[in-house]
């Protein structure tokens, strides 16, 4: 039985599928560009507050808007581990293959515990 949903993940969603992820990366891309320091010291009041106006019941519709939500909510403030002016931290440095290798076991969704 075909599924109904656009959004789940399946061969024929794959277009779907690449044009989200597309759009997912250069959003990234463009933020990891502007990152100039491991964080940026903002107030736990001040993410508790934007985390709080997020409005479950009335999705934003669009991926170009969820990303711009989800950058007010958590890359903006994130912590870059990865920074290496960030120090004292027990979190590896990420290296492109794992990347790479996470995109194939999210897609693949394997249940490692069956």
């Amino acid at each position: 039985m075909p599924h109904t949903s656009g959004e789940i993940f399946a061969p024929q969603s794959v277009e779907h599928y690449l044009g989200t992820l597309s759009l997912g990366l250069d959003h990234l891309a463009d933020h990891l560009r502007a990152v100039s320091t491991p964080s940026t010291g903002s107030e736990v009041s001040s993410a508790a507050a934007r985390v709080a106006e997020v409005d479950l019941d009335h999705p934003l519709g669009d991926v170009k808007s969820a990303l711009a939500e989800m950058s007010e909510v958590y890359l903006d403030d994130a912590i870059w581990f990865h920074d290496p002016a960030y120090v004292a931290h027990l979190n590896c440095p990420i290296v492109i293959p794992a990347l790479l290798a996470e995109l194939y076991v999210s897609a693949v969704n394997s249940s490692l515990d069956t």
